[in-house]
């Protein structure tokens, strides 16, 4: 199953962000509001 992160609500709402040195942003936890499940793949 894909996953969508809603990242711009979790920011709006307090939720910390950083960047690791590699480039990929992380967060301690994600809570299921901010998850919607992809439903369609462009090909």
């Amino acid at each position: 199953m894909l996953l969508t992160v809603d990242a711009l609500a979790m920011a709006e709402a307090g939720y910390a962000f950083l960047r690791a040195d590699n480039g990929v942003w992380l967060t301690a936890n994600v809570p299921p509001d901010f998850l919607s499940p992809v439903t369609e793949i462009a090909r």
